[in-house]
């Protein structure tokens, strides 16, 4: 296993499922996981915010268990692992019956082909989602019904794309409407997440599951890429610049010497796409000299701010800063040149960034953007799992 993958495991296993870390105080540790000082001022501003965000999406449960849409578990999945990670622990008791609450949910979506989720809307979603939510809690039922949920992720083929391709889609979306015609950038990477993070539970049975094909993977991702090794010879200046970067779609124009003679923009290029192609690419084993993962660091290395999302504004922004801090902690904040905003101590930034979003109420929301963060629950989940990564690297 190469030392990335083995990084992002092991950040994973200690702290993004694992709660022991919670037990150990900040004044116990004299340096973060960052390997710098604590900041212990920081650290409890940040677990006050924590804490009011967690109140705030106690108090906006149903009273059945979910939040915003009994159809959609990945909204109550998210919110539920934003509240299991609270990393001060403020509301332990507090919580638990929101908890038992949604977990009770949760396990009503269980369908009888494995999958969880209630429309066909967005199964894969859904159900991914709602594995990570119940790999953090434990319960008898949990580990069946996880690896029931890995047999039926498992059974659904990344499509690859080309005209052929494309328009044997357009065929399948006339026939039927469901989201499984096709599956996007997000939901290919927190499908592999949670594959990754939850094959212990396929290991320790004796029964085979189907596998999943790498290499096909690989090309899968690729296509979402603007990448410079493909490219013909002459690129502009501004095509190097882009190079590397992620769409959330995939771009059948790779042969083209520039983005503006393909018609692509930074509009389709973006930093929550490109952080998410970042984190697909560990999760499937690419080492980091690998030209692939060099290109989406320097694009990510370049366009990186904290103001917007990189080619989208205020689209999709918390979930930009999630993946930014899933990918840069997993790798210990690699960068290949300091940032121009923040220098090198972009934990920090990000923490305070977040923390100035924060509203009087204790949510977060993003009136800009449109799709799953016109939901505050979203939004709000996403900045609480992103400070709680922030936590133990401040």
């Amino acid at each position: 296993m190469n030392h990335w993958l083995l990084s992002l495991k092991r950040y994973f296993s200690a702290v993004f499922f694992v709660f022991w870390f919670a037990e150990i105080s900040a004044q116990s540790l004299p340096f973060s996981t960052a390997g710098k000082p604590i900041d212990l001022s920081l650290r409890r501003e940040v677990a006050r915010t924590i804490d009011r965000g967690n109140q705030w999406l106690m108090d906006h449960q149903n009273a059945s268990g979910f939040w915003s849409d009994a159809n959609h578990p990945v909204i109550t999945s998210f919110a539920l692992l934003a509240l299991q990670r609270d990393p001060e622990e403020y509301h332990t008791e507090i919580k638990e019956p929101n908890l038992e609450k949604g977990y009770r949910y949760l396990r009503s979506c269980v369908q009888h082909d494995g999958g969880i989720y209630r429309s066909d809307k967005q199964r894969r979603f859904d159900t991914s989602a709602s594995m990570l939510a119940l790999l953090v809690r434990e319960h008898e039922l949990h580990d069946e019904m996880i690896w029931k949920a890995r047999q039926y992720l498992l059974g659904f083929p990344f499509k690859l794309d080309g005209k052929e391709a494309l328009d044997q889609r357009i065929e399948e979306l006339e026939k039927v409407e469901l989201e499984d015609a096709h599956v996007d950038l997000r939901v290919a990477m927190q499908v592999l997440e949670v594959l990754n993070f939850t094959q212990h539970i396929a290991d320790i049975r004796e029964t085979s599951e189907p596998p999943l094909n790498r290499e096909t993977m690989i090309r899968f991702l690729e296509q979402h890429q603007y990448a410079v090794y493909r490219q013909e010879a002459g690129l502009s200046a501004e095509g190097y610049k882009d190079r590397g970067g992620f769409a959330s779609f995939p771009l059948d124009h790779q042969s083209s010497s520039t983005l503006a003679e393909s018609g692509i923009s930074m509009n389709h290029l973006s930093g929550s796409s490109s952080f998410a192609g970042l984190l697909s690419y560990l999760y499937v084993g690419l080492e980091s000299s690998d030209v692939r993962v060099v290109e989406v660091m320097g694009w990510l290395d370049y366009h990186f701010s904290l103001k917007e999302n990189p080619g989208l504004g205020q689209e999709d922004l918390f979930f930009y800063y999630l993946v930014m801090a899933k990918a840069w902690t997993a790798m210990q904040g690699h960068l290949t040149r300091p940032l121009e905003e923040v220098g090198d101590d972009w934990r920090h930034a990000l923490a305070l960034r977040l923390m100035d979003l924060q509203q009087p109420d204790g949510s977060w929301d993003n009136k800009a953007s449109a799709g799953p963060e016109t939901d505050p629950v979203m939004t709000t989940s996403y900045a609480l799992m992103t400070l709680e990564i922030m936590y133990s690297g401040l």
